[in-house]
């Protein structure tokens, strides 16, 4: 969905951005797990369809897909968008006539460890909260974008939602 292109949304723990090409390898890695293709009733896909989907996903005017970067990490400047990807999160429009119905889906993958291509999932950035966070930044982004129902009182907190060129997002890393 082009309505997060230019768009950084920083959390207390966590923050957004839109689903880049550059993501895209270690998103395919994560989507070589078995236990998450599960968990998100997902097929695996080749590496050349997973970049045809990402760009899809950039095209589609029914859904919007950010990927969540660990903030504590990000904010450091020692490492680079892909380096600190934990998940990703999307909204879904379930009637592009209402955009009030919407469905949100979070995962959080974890980090990434291995080589040559090989990778696991380390299992240390589920069950702290970042998904909780994720959710309720997301229903409060699809209330000010979508006008998702309930978005205005169900997240609340430290979000900054920040309307960046595309040239300051990549000049972060």
């Amino acid at each position: 969905m082009r309505v997060n292109v230019d768009t950084l949304i920083r959390g207390q723990r966590v923050v957004f951005v839109p689903y880049k090409t550059s993501h895209v390898k270690r998103y395919h890695g994560w989507m070589q797990d078995p236990v998450l293709l599960r968990l998100t009733a997902s097929k695996p896909l080749s590496l050349t369809e997973e970049y045809k989907l990402q760009q899809s996903w950039c095209d589609d005017g029914d859904k919007c897909t950010f990927i969540i970067l660990k903030k504590e990490l990000w904010d450091k400047g020692q490492c680079t968008e892909e380096e600190c990807m934990i998940g990703d999160v999307n909204v879904f429009l379930m009637d592009l006539d209402d955009p009030s119905l919407a469905e949100i889906v979070v995962m959080i993958a974890g980090r990434h460890a291995g080589t040559g291509g090989r990778y696991r999932i380390e299992a240390g950035s589920r069950g702290r909260g970042f998904g909780k966070e994720a959710a309720a930044i997301m229903m409060q982004f699809g209330g000010q974008k979508q006008s998702v129902p309930g978005s205005d009182t169900a997240a609340r907190g430290d979000l900054r939602v920040a309307v960046m060129a595309s040239s300051d997002i990549r000049n972060r890393n």
